[in-house]
């Protein structure tokens, strides 16, 4: 798209995220079983995340559907989807397992 003069652009989560292995070593320090994921450690309180109940320590499993291991498939997950479209994340928050819809046009 740059080459051709197009603009870029990308959903926007509202979500800051911890180093890849953190999330196990977390999980794991406080009793609970591993998993592959991207740990939320913050969250821009008037981000579309916030808005969609997204917390500070939930472990994003999957976007759209399909599963995020780490930061690259997250970002490969944004990449593709349409910036203004609705986007459905899996969530691991404890113990429970949390499916929410973000409005990516918030």
């Amino acid at each position: 798209r740059l080459a051709t003069g197009e603009t870029s652009s990308r959903p926007r989560l509202g979500i800051a995220v911890a180093p890849p292995g953190a999330a196990r070593h977390l999980r794991a320090a406080v009793g609970l079983d591993e998993r592959d994921g991207v740990l939320v450690r913050e969250v821009d309180p008037d981000g579309p995340a916030a808005a969609a109940d997204v917390r500070r320590g939930d472990l994003l499993v999957a976007v759209a559907g399909v599963a995020v291991a780490d930061v690259d498939d997250l970002h490969t997950a944004l990449a593709v989807h349409d910036p203004g479209a609705a986007l459905s994340l899996r969530l691991v928050r404890g113990v429970d397992e949390v499916d929410v819809e973000v409005d990516l046009a918030t």
